[in-house]
């Protein structure tokens, strides 16, 4: 089992006079990475001997488990880097279970790295640097490299990514292991080849631990990135790089497609890619609207780095691409047009969000385009807010319209 369930702690002074005893203890440490008993209800579960025990809202996952408990296989490491954590808490224990242990936890979304920085702030006993950015920069600097892996939670290409970083990441005779929540058969080779071997270190629950040593450079570096070309009828041809982790890697998204060409610009346009992911969208507004300028917003540090580029590229001078899980800053001003793609997951959550801010954003008439496989929610969304609101089909979607009057 990862960790031992203390169960649900109830709000009542018996049980914060029991959290106020335990936080202060030498010999058990307390992590918390929701609010204390006193505030609610919350689950601690024991690591490492009961040497830490952690307090979140309903337990961690089972993978983050796996590799806190995996820490004693190691032997000393000066520098350790985490990848896909969401929670901050493998890096803390981390961080004091192995003495002067220098740790980085580097995130590809800044809603993830937002939620590890506040459980950080919870924590300041731990000393532990958090990073958003696109790739890793550094080479040969860690001992020990771990990767956190849930079902569905990445793509294929994005793990083999990750783990060619990684291997380029890691010294000589450092350690990489793997927290797998699925069983993948094809990773386990993979580890074979770019490491020369692969051990499974056991299997807790629906987590599976691989561990691989490096022992050799890599011959062959493979490049990850794709190129690819994106039209609308009649307009500009626009020149697009992905990455593996952006949304639609390799190809045109249909949606983005049906949008481009649905949205009407006019000159002078002040254009909001919200969601942009590599940028596709408001770019081909842009190229075919040369005095157009664009806001291209994304929350996935590799998406707001492809859109970059992918800009520069295509010569376009009046934008800004900002990486955030809140929209744009108020200094940028209000804008005349709105388009977005929202993911589907969250059950509309985000895709009210993105109208949301579309409605906070945009001048007055303003247009916001709003795409989707169904654009009812949509619709109704915003219908409430502007007033107003159609269905415009293609290409297989629906594109809800609004005019913000």
């Amino acid at each position: 089992m990862s960790g031992k369930v203390h169960g649900a702690i109830q709000e009542n002074n018996s049980a914060i006079d029991v959290w106020k005893t335990r936080r202060y203890n030498r010999q058990n440490m307390i992590i918390r990475i929701t609010d204390p008993p006193g505030y609610g209800t919350a689950v601690s579960e024991s690591f490492l001997e009961n040497r830490f025990d952690v307090v979140s809202r309903s337990g961690l996952h089972i993978t983050e488990a796996h590799l806190i408990n995996a820490l004693p296989t190691l032997s000393h490491p000066a520098r350790m880097l985490i990848l896909g954590n969401r929670t901050g808490t493998l890096g803390m224990i981390a961080n004091r279970f192995h003495e002067n242990l220098e740790v980085v936890v580097s995130s590809l979304d800044i809603f993830h790295h937002h939620a590890i920085e506040r459980n950080l702030a919870r924590n300041p006993f731990t000393a532990v640097t958090a990073r958003c950015e696109p790739d890793i920069p550094e080479r040969d600097f860690f001992d020990a490299v771990c990767l956190q892996l849930s079902a569905g939670g990445m793509a294929d290409e994005l793990i083999l990514d990750l783990l060619q970083q990684s291997h380029l990441a890691l010294k000589k005779e450092g350690t990489f292991m793997v927290a797998a929540e699925e069983d993948i058969p094809w990773l386990t080779e993979h580890m074979k080849k770019s490491f020369g071997a692969c051990s499974i270190r056991g299997t807790e629950q629906t987590s599976t631990l691989l561990v691989s040593r490096k022992r050799k450079e890599l011959k062959k570096l493979k490049d990850y990135r794709a190129e690819f070309t994106m039209t609308t009828p009649g307009g500009k041809a626009v020149q697009l790089v992905t990455h593996p982790g952006v949304f639609a890697h390799r190809r045109v998204d249909e949606g983005a497609q049906a949008l481009a060409e649905v949205a009407l610009t006019k000159p002078g346009d002040s254009i909001l890619d919200m969601g942009c992911g590599c940028g596709s969208i408001g770019l081909t507004l842009a190229v075919n609207q040369p005095s157009a300028r664009v806001c291209f917003v994304d929350s996935h540090a590799r998406a707001v780095h492809a859109t970059e580029h992918n800009c520069l590229a295509n010569g376009l001078t009046e934008y800004k691409v900002i990486l955030s899980d809140e929209g744009p800053p108020p200094d940028m001003g209000e804008f005349t047009l709105f388009v977005g793609n929202p993911p589907y997951y969250s059950n509309d959550r985000i895709s009210d969000f993105f109208i949301q801010t579309a409605y906070k954003t945009l001048q007055s008439g303003g247009r916001a385009y709003v795409v989707g496989k169904k654009a009812a929610h949509n619709a109704e969304m915003m219908k409430t807010l502007f007033g107003n609101s159609e269905i415009i089909h293609r290409r297989g979607y629906e594109i809800a319209m609004s005019v913000k009057s």
